[in-house]
């Protein structure tokens, strides 16, 4: 069997995801405040989606001889849309971190205020700036909208590819009279990441609040602090990279074993 199936969807709201109206409306993300939303992509948006699954089975022995059945399965998706904020209440509606960055046409026109960092020293504005020039162009979605506010939800995470691995061995015997099955069934979940520790493995979001609010300057502009990252070594940099890798149990691959045996009629 070779079943296979690919969906694209675009669904847009004006209020984020919430149990209640209030956490729908502060957890909103917006540039004049969250009395006006503006339509974009809601949180549940999945742009891509592919599935399939391919068998293989081996029938020996005629009818109390066995099988065994091989099983390959893939889903890739496209999901966890999320949006570039700052840190801090930037448009004074008392709601902190739910606004949206504006995006320069270089990271020189945003000003930055000195930044201390655990085994780096104290960033200097120039040394800010220069960092957030360069996670600007290596980041797709802002470096094609500069001179723009960020939307909510403009980002997605990257596709994510999983394929699971299945093998499973059936003996007929004949009890009686009747045709009984001894089953055995070892399952590989997230197989891709057994053959490589790169394979199979979610991201997430490095920066989301890529800017913290500081203060304002004597000329009423906004001074901001650029926002930090950790690496695998346990070191702190200023922000570099769009995406890290994720690593918890769901980023592994795991193994079971079932063994089931079935009485004939």
């Amino acid at each position: 069997m070779r079943p296979g199936a690919y969906t694209t969807s675009t669904a847009k709201d004006y209020m984020s995801a919430g149990s209640i109206a209030s956490g729908s409306w502060t957890g909103a993300r917006s540039v004049e405040g969250n009395n006006y939303l503006s339509l974009s992509n809601t949180d549940f948006n999945i742009p891509q989606r592919w599935v399939g699954l391919l068998g293989y089975k081996i029938e020996y022995g005629k009818e109390y001889g066995g099988a065994t059945s091989f099983t390959l399965g893939y889903v890739g998706q496209q999901s966890g849309g999320w949006s570039y904020t700052v840190a801090g209440d930037l448009n004074g509606d008392r709601i902190n971190g739910n606004d949206l960055i504006f995006i320069p046409k270089s990271g020189s026109d945003i000003k930055f205020a000195p930044l201390t960092v655990a085994g780096l020293g104290t960033m200097t504005e120039a040394q800010q700036q220069d960092a957030f020039e360069k996670f600007i162009s290596q980041d797709k979605y802002l470096s094609k909208n500069r001179g723009r506010y960020a939307v909510r939800n403009g980002q997605f995470l990257p596709i994510l590819h999983r394929v699971d691995f299945s093998i499973v061995q059936d003996i007929y015997l004949k009890v009686k009279g009747h045709k009984n099955t001894l089953q055995v069934r070892f399952d590989i979940l997230n197989f891709g990441n057994m053959l490589s520790n790169k394979w199979g493995v979610s991201y997430r979001a490095t920066a989301p609040a890529l800017l913290t609010y500081s203060s304002v300057n004597a000329n009423g502009e906004p001074v901001y602090k650029l926002s930090t990252q950790k690496l695998v070594d346990g070191s702190t940099i200023l922000a570099k990279d769009t995406y890290s890798r994720n690593s918890s149990v769901f980023d592994v691959w795991t193994g079971q074993l079932g063994v089931r045996y079935t009485f004939g009629k």
